[in-house]
């Protein structure tokens, strides 16, 4: 309970012994206006504790809105390309505009092409202007250096580790400087069904279990022990095991793309052991399949991602969440994440406005985003004890997980990846496909680390901003 209530619940409490004190002292006959009198002070002591109890647990949730200082009518454009957030963002929308009337945020759905290049034309010729867009934070570099980012620093004291992960401000952050507004992160995880079976270490206790499954009354229905997207690269990227490292510590530094290749070889010759001993067929299964399955009682562990994970959650399968397990010669799986940031543009009409609303998209109102759209939220929810394995779990796989590279043209390293990863998958040798990776970042196949070298052939490939290889990755 808040602490301002303690304190009115203290004065109720004084006043009730007061009145009774009061009473025993009193005769009889005027016993009858001394008890109205007595009903009345505890009535308003009550009302009072009420009152202030509803003003102290509230004033968090609405913080922003309730403090902006506007006297003429503003209109603030938030643009976004994932019709997912339909619901949140209209959910915000009306809630901001509740506490400040002459407020309107208008959410704008649009295309995902050349999206941050259609921001800056619309920006320079000030023509339906985004005063807030959504935007993943490997564009931040992109959009820092096209001008689009009105820095953080309004409420930039609400931004710290007891609210946000270390990975959240790291991702929201340029140069050292706070720009984004974190709203939602996606990374990958397992899910098990906590009906008829328990969370495994490592591949290989997967695979024993798998090996020596019985159907029993309880677990019936169960067709298929494990599969999951294996052409997916957030699912997948973690399986590098820590042996790709792009941008530095911040993901900013297009010369920093350290890959340790022994390491890599390793890990991929782990990859199409799993391949040969799982049998997923690539072009068969998809993150939509496996949860279908999943969340109608046939499978029993399967890879997902947090943008998927509300299809489980609105199921009536009992699930758990762990981390993906560890393949063979303790290859450890290192996440990667990527996180959406609200961002104010420059070119905002109101950029104060805008701030705020920013804000309220990241701070205010992310409690209601799971409900709303099936995202996590970037700020750490109140988590209750009943689903803390659930999301405790992902929040500590964010927390530790590598963040997206930001620097420009870093695409290159993920989309290559992909591609490296489906190849091993559909049966080309782990180590050729390492050494085509490698010779498409600019790697000698025995270098062990990239440096500088590697940064300036991403850069010239004429990829863009972030566009993906040429090369076909189905």
């Amino acid at each position: 309970m808040c602490c301002r209530r303690h304190k009115v619940a203290f004065i109720a409490e004084a006043n009730w012994g007061f009145a009774s004190r009061f009473l025993r002292r009193k005769s009889v006959c005027g016993m009858e206006i001394y008890i109205k009198l007595y009903k009345k002070i505890i009535a308003i002591c009550m009302l009072l504790v009420m009152t202030f109890s509803l003003c102290a647990c509230r004033s968090d949730e609405n913080d922003t809105a309730k403090n902006l200082n506007v006297e003429e009518k503003v209109s603030v454009n938030v643009w976004y390309t994932d019709e997912s957030y339909n619901g949140y963002l209209e959910y915000v929308a009306k809630k901001f505009h509740e506490a400040n009337e002459l407020v309107t945020v208008v959410p704008v759905l649009v295309s995902g092409e050349d999206y941050v290049d259609t921001i800056y034309e619309q920006g320079i010729h000030k023509d339906n202007i985004a005063d807030v867009y959504l935007v993943s934070a490997h564009e931040l570099s992109k959009i820092c250096k096209l001008g689009l980012a009105a820095q953080n620093n309004t409420y930039d004291k609400y931004y710290t580790e007891k609210k946000y992960t270390k990975t959240a401000l790291k991702a929201a952050s340029y140069n050292g400087k706070l720009y984004g507004y974190p709203v939602n992160f996606n990374t990958s995880f397992m899910v098990y069904n906590k009906s008829v079976v328990e969370p495994k270490d490592t591949f290989n206790a997967l695979t024993e279990f798998s090996d020596n499954f019985q159907q029993t009354d309880e677990n019936k229905n169960i067709t298929q022990i494990i599969t999951w997207d294996v052409s997916d690269m957030l699912l997948n990227y973690g399986f590098s095991a820590g042996s790709i490292q792009a941008g530095g510590e911040d993901g900013e530094d297009s010369s920093a793309i350290n890959i340790d290749t022994e390491r890599l070889k390793s890990a991929m010759n782990e990859v199409a052991l799993l391949r040969d001993v799982y049998g997923i067929e690539r072009s068969e299964t998809t993150q939509d399949t496996c949860i279908s399955m999943f969340t109608e009682g046939k499978l029993a562990y399967t890879i997902v991602d947090a943008n998927h994970l509300k299809a489980i959650e609105d199921s009536d399968i009992e699930y758990g969440v762990c981390k993906i397990p560890t393949m063979g010669n303790d290859m450890e799986i290192t996440n990667l994440s990527d996180t959406t940031l609200a961002v104010v543009n420059s070119y905002a009409g109101n950029l104060e406005v805008a701030k705020a609303v920013a804000h309220a998209l990241s701070y205010d109102y992310s409690n209601a985003m799971f409900n709303t759209s099936g995202k996590i939220s970037a700020k750490k929810v109140n988590i209750d004890k009943k689903v803390a394995s659930t999301f405790g779990i992902i929040y500590d796989t964010y927390e530790n997980s590598d963040i997206r590279a930001k620097f420009i043209g870093s695409a290159n390293v993920y989309s290559g990846y992909e591609i490296m990863f489906r190849k091993i998958w559909d049966g080309e040798d782990a180590e050729t496909a390492v050494d085509n990776y490698l010779s498409m970042l600019g790697i000698e196949p025995n270098q062990q680390s990239s440096g500088e070298q590697s940064g300036d052939v991403i850069e010239n490939t004429g990829a863009g901003a972030d566009t993906d290889s040429k090369e076909n990755v189905n």
